[in-house]
Order: structure tokens, then sequence, then C-alpha cells
């Protein structure tokens, strides 16, 4: 589907018009934006993978601009990948506050930081913590290592008419059903509101069983197993 026929869906859900095509579109990203946040169930499109590259005595990494939260995992989603004389190795999630008593020592006495002879040195990044805009690793690394990092991202925008996306592709509606129920709710118009509630209440539906059935499917399962 592309973004004149998401526009063209609403439209006619309004009561067939052909106006309002520039809203309906800015709600449709809207819908997009709002959907794609760390709360809501993701999507398996929505997936992908980056490499994120250490700096010798730097303990900073930059989360990637599309970012939305780590893909759930057993083992993380941060590792060094295997290679020909090592297998992979999985950093651990941890809080700042644990990450810098555990690996550096720094304890807070009295209100002021202390160092104690806790601290370890530099090596390979063992640990790791989410910040806004950064990721902090730990030990303090010792040289250059190439991390696999799994996360959601954000799909692209739903930019004019020719545009489509992954949304668009695959679950069309749960963008439709918003955008058309702010739409008629900015209309008043309370017979387009009710039709797309319900509309978004079958796509959600359908986006949540896509995801679980995706996660399930082939599996073996067993008493006492793991979903």
């Amino acid at each position: 589907m592309t973004g004149a026929e998401a526009v063209a869906q609403i439209q006619q859900g309004i009561g067939f018009r052909t106006d309002l095509a520039t809203q309906i579109l800015a709600a449709l990203n809207f819908a997009q934006d709002e959907h794609e946040q760390a709360g809501f169930t993701l999507p398996e499109f929505l997936k992908t993978s980056t490499t994120l590259s250490t700096a010798t005595g730097s303990t900073t990494l930059l989360i990637p601009s599309d970012f939305i939260k780590e893909v759930a995992s057993l083992e993380g989603p941060l590792r060094y990948p295997t290679t020909a004389t090592s297998r992979a190795f999985y950093a651990t999630k941890t809080g700042r506050v644990v990450g810098d008593s555990f690996f550096l020592g720094r304890l807070v006495v009295d209100g002021s930081t202390v160092t104690s002879d806790l601290e370890v040195a530099s090596g390979f990044p063992q640990a790791y913590a989410l910040q806004q805009t950064n990721i902090l690793v730990w030990p303090i690394p010792d040289a250059v290592y190439n991390l696999t990092f799994r996360y959601y991202r954000h799909d692209s925008d739903i930019a004019n008419d020719s545009t489509t996306n992954n949304w668009l592709t695959y679950h069309p509606w749960v963008l439709i059903s918003e955008a058309g129920w702010k739409i008629a709710a900015d209309l008043q118009n309370n017979a387009a509101m009710q039709k797309f509630s319900q509309i978004g209440s079958a796509a959600n539906r359908n986006l949540l069983s896509s995801v679980i059935e995706r996660e399930i499917a082939g599996r073996r399962f067993y008493l006492g197993g793991r979903l």
C-alpha cells in the first residue's frame, strides 16, 4: 500500500471526502511515531543490527539515531562476534552505578567520589548500560572492538503519496485506524471515530498475533521450559 492508498482509505472512512490529504498524511506519520515506542508491540520488520566500534580508552559508544529499544534475547543484544580464533561473547546489561562500582571501584563516601582498590584493568567490554544517547561499556576498552548491537529501529516516514514503508506493506490498518480516528475526532464525526476504533482493535490484535506466532513457530516446548 502506498501513502496515497492509505490516505484514500481514511478519506473514504470519514464520508468519501476528497480533501484533507495533507492533514491525513501527517496523521499517518504521527501514528507511526506513536507506535514506534518501547512500550508498544514492535513488529519483526523493525529489528536490525549494526556494528559499534569501541575506541581505546573510551567507555562511550553512540546509540544509533534510529534506535527504539534493544532486541530481547537470553544472551543479550550486544556481543563480540565469533571469529576464527574466538567464540561470541555477550556483554551483560547493567546500570551506571553498578558498572562504575564493580568495574572501576568508584564509591561515593560522604558525598564525594573515591576510587578503591577494586578498580580493574582495562580490557574487553563485559557489561554495558544505556543512557539517553550513549552506551557505556565496562571495563575501559584496551583496544578497538567491533561489537554487534541488535535493536529495534524506526521505519522510514511516509513522505508523500507515492511512498511506502514496512508499516504500509505489512500492517497498514494499524496506522490507518489511528490516523483515521484522529481526523474523525477533529471533524467531530462520531460514527467515523467508532468505525476506526473498531478497525484499530482488530489491526492491533493481528499485529500482536503475528509477533507471537513468529516467535513460537517451529519451536519445541516442554513443561518448565521458557516460552
